[in-house]
């Protein structure tokens, strides 16, 4: 029985992932576009070249930290602060986990703590703590999380 619903749950993350992976290469081009225009001219296909002059289905930093984060956990069956900061500053500094093999749009609270942790702060202290940094980024970032944690619980019940 654990195992049908450790099998469902992961069916139902996957889609969640890969729901993330393709919302996020449809959003890439149209970024900061006002939405009266998407309005009049309504997305439907995938699209390339438009925000950031990157080919069609191109996800952005959002999905290559997710895709780091996911390495790690897969990589090291737990959560482990240092490997996640390491994948982190692997996409940072070296493109890794994108799309194209080039980073673009780095947004400046991870950059800043992803700074840090290039800096030797531990991966707890890496992170801005004023109210005004708090970006959505973190949420774009949160399901594996989430996913390893469902599963866990699942596992564990009798």
């Amino acid at each position: 029985m654990v195992h049908s619903k450790h099998e469902s749950l992961k069916n139902i993350f996957y889609a969640g992932i890969i729901g993330h992976i393709v919302g996020d290469a449809l959003g890439v081009p149209v970024e900061s576009v006002p939405r009266a225009e998407l309005d009049n001219r309504p997305l439907r296909d995938m699209v390339g070249f438009g925000t950031y002059q990157l080919p069609a289905g191109t996800w952005s930093d959002n999905t290559s930290t997710e895709i780091a984060l996911i390495d790690s956990l897969i990589k090291q069956k737990r959560f482990d602060l240092n490997d996640i900061m390491h994948n982190f500053y692997k996409w940072f500094h070296d493109a890794d986990f994108t799309a194209t093999g080039q980073n673009f749009c780095v947004g400046p609270i991870c950059e800043k703590a992803i700074l840090n942790y290039m800096d030797g702060l531990n991966p707890l202290d890496c992170g801005l703590k004023d109210a005004k940094t708090i970006g959505n980024g973190s949420l774009m970032r949160i399901l594996p999380v989430a996913c390893v944690s469902s599963i866990q619980i699942v596992t564990a019940m009798p």
